[in-house]
């Protein structure tokens, strides 16, 4: 899902179907200058081609939150860092990343493993895309979740706009 929704382009609704994918990303990412203000572009980018490359059969969660394996052998992989600089108050690591995400869909990593279990058992799951949506989140969301477990912590403020449900405005599932 990151390679459909992971850059919007425009405000638009968009009518997601299993051949959509932001080609722009791609562009963007391979285009110079190569800076890390493009970490976005090029994250989404690497979804757009991994994605292509295994279209075959795959569930695509969006941003996937949840528990990592270990991380004393793997650190936080992929979207599981995306809570880590807001816990950690790092401003450096907010400005370069995570303050490039837009409102997005997330989903838990043991429901995303579920679909790939379902996908592998179900007869009539074949050459699909399965996609994965919980719920809408920004960082706001992710914020609150340590003020309410870390009550006697003082985090970073919240985003000034209040831009959660715009998700909705850009991606629309076709049923």
């Amino acid at each position: 899902m990151a390679s459909v929704g992971a850059l919007p382009t425009s405000s638009k609704r968009t009518i997601v179907t299993w051949d959509t994918w932001i080609e722009k990303a791609v562009e963007l990412a391979w285009s110079s200058p190569y800076a890390p203000d493009k970490s976005m572009a090029v994250y989404a980018a690497s979804k757009v081609i991994g994605e292509k490359a295994m279209w075959d059969w795959v569930v695509i969660p969006p941003v996937v939150l949840g528990s990592p394996l270990s991380t004393k052998t793997q650190d936080y992989p992929s979207s599981s860092a995306i809570p880590i600089p807001l816990l950690n108050n790092d401003q450096h690591a907010m400005n370069a990343f995570i303050d490039q995400f837009p409102p997005f869909f997330f989903v838990d990593i043991a429901d995303a493993a579920r679909l790939h279990v379902a996908a592998l058992i179900h007869a009539d799951v074949e050459g699909e895309r399965i996609f994965a949506f919980a719920g809408p989140f920004n960082r706001n969301d992710i914020l609150a979740v340590f003020r309410k477990l870390r009550h006697h912590r003082r985090f970073t403020d919240d985003i000034c706009r209040s831009d959660r449900e715009q998700v909705h405005r850009w991606i629309e599932p076709q049923t």
